[in-house]
């Protein structure tokens, strides 16, 4: 490998972990990373009937690297009543429902 492709490489992975968001878990990260309305829509999917690998496989789709056992762990934190004891979302990252 060249110095320059080896430069490149480097720079192309640099420049993704710049982009890592902080999150206090893997479905607070991917929703922070969405534009308002879209957030909204993984939410309301979340506390939706729609199953754990649908959801995954949406994700996957548009680039997200999320395991569907994550999906369904941290789900319940989506539901009414139990997301105030979740370190995900929707009230620890100061979402308004």
């Amino acid at each position: 490998m060249s110095k320059n492709s080896e430069e490149e490489t480097l720079l192309n992975r640099l420049v993704q972990l710049s982009k890592v968001v902080d999150a206090p878990c893997p479905l607070g990260r991917v929703h922070k990373m969405l534009d308002t309305v879209t957030a909204s829509a993984l939410l309301g999917a979340l506390q939706s009937p729609a199953s754990n690998t649908a959801i995954h496989q949406a994700l996957i789709d548009e680039g997200f690297s999320i395991s569907r056992t994550t999906i369904n762990q941290r789900r319940e934190c989506f539901r009414e009543g139990t997301d105030s004891k979740c370190l995900c979302l929707p009230n620890n990252l100061g979402v308004i429902k």
